[in-house]
């Protein structure tokens, strides 16, 4: 497991997305397609590394010959130069996981998808509140693999105590600005890669958390379109 933790990549290296969010991908493109657009917008992509939906959305809005352009560099490494946006124009957003949730001021819902039904929001709320608390209670710590993954600082929830790693319980449940292979937020990335030390009662619990985190981040989406660039 060492040597694996020391050639985890520290961001996107270029792994595909996950099977999940294909269908996902359909139903955000059948969406863009039934939806009322502008003949020409500015796309941008505010989604993860690993996500594919703004390529969907823009394959959609090709084939319905809406005319799209951008002013993100990456994207424009993709499109071409050609494509760099000049001038205000509508606004098509993809935005993924916790954002996704919430309308842009001015801007309108052209699709959104949940990785979770209310229920499954409600369980992961309730089993990210009672891990943070055993994080805080040290039942749920690093493990020597865990230790020798903070040496090399690629997780932002850790520091170094006199008396040890400490997992900051707020920070280690959001989201990484980087993904630590294609795990977006050190609790997941830790459990995955088996960088945790845990008491047994805690294994089906941050299991479930996983598992459904997973799902959320990996599946939740929005579309919105913002007139004239908000």
């Amino acid at each position: 497991m060492a040597a694996a933790v020391a050639n985890l990549p520290d961001s996107n290296q270029g792994t595909a997305a996950p099977a999940g969010a294909y269908p996902v991908g359909r139903d955000l493109a059948g969406d863009v397609a039934a939806a009322d657009l502008p003949a020409r917008v500015e796309v941008q992509c505010a989604e993860g590394v690993f996500d594919t939906y703004c390529e969907a959305v823009m394959a959609e809005l090709q084939d319905h010959g809406v005319g799209f352009v951008s002013d993100d560099d990456l994207t424009l490494r993709q499109l071409g130069e050609a494509r760099r946006r000049r001038g205000r124009l509508d606004r098509v957003i993809v935005v993924t996981g916790d954002m996704a949730v919430l309308t842009p001021d001015g801007a309108r819902v052209v699709s959104r998808r949940e990785g979770l039904t209310a229920d499954e929001q409600m369980e992961l709320h309730q089993l990210r509140e009672d891990l943070k608390g055993a994080v805080t209670a040290g039942d749920v710590a690093l493990s020597s693999d865990g230790e020798r993954a903070a040496r090399r600082g690629v997780l932002p929830s850790v520091t170094a105590t006199t008396g040890g790693w400490r997992i900051d319980p707020m920070v280690v449940v959001g989201v990484r600005r980087s993904t630590l292979g294609m795990h977006r937020r050190d609790l997941v990335a830790m459990a995955h890669e088996g960088l945790l030390a845990v008491e047994p009662r805690w294994d089906a619990p941050l299991a479930r958390y996983v598992e459904l985190q997973d799902r959320w981040d990996e599946r939740t989406v929005a579309v919105f379109l913002d007139p004239a660039g908000g």
